[in-house]
């Protein structure tokens, strides 16, 4: 899905900013507008690309009616602890 992968795009750089990675993420929210069950292989595989080298964070795909503003329909929400231990 070329919106989740998008949105992870989007999340590497936002980890980059506070010097985090991919690798430090423990917990995704990923929220779908009109999702189904149909959807969860798809996502998967994207994940995967993200998480290549290490086993995929706790996951939790929520179908929403909508999101902030119509033309979105994926949303992701990231806990990432650093080596600080912080998160």
């Amino acid at each position: 899905m070329a919106l989740l992968d998008r949105a992870c795009r989007n999340l590497e750089s936002a980890l980059k900013a506070a010097h985090l990675t991919m690798r430090d993420v423990a917990k995704l929210t990923i929220y779908v507008v009109g999702y189904s069950h149909d959807c969860a292989e798809t996502f998967a595989a994207t994940l995967s690309h993200y998480f290549a080298d290490r086993a995929r964070p706790a996951l939790s795909l929520v179908g929403v009616q909508t999101l902030a503003r119509p033309e979105f329909l994926v949303e992701i929400e990231a806990l990432a602890i650093g080596a600080s231990g912080s998160a």
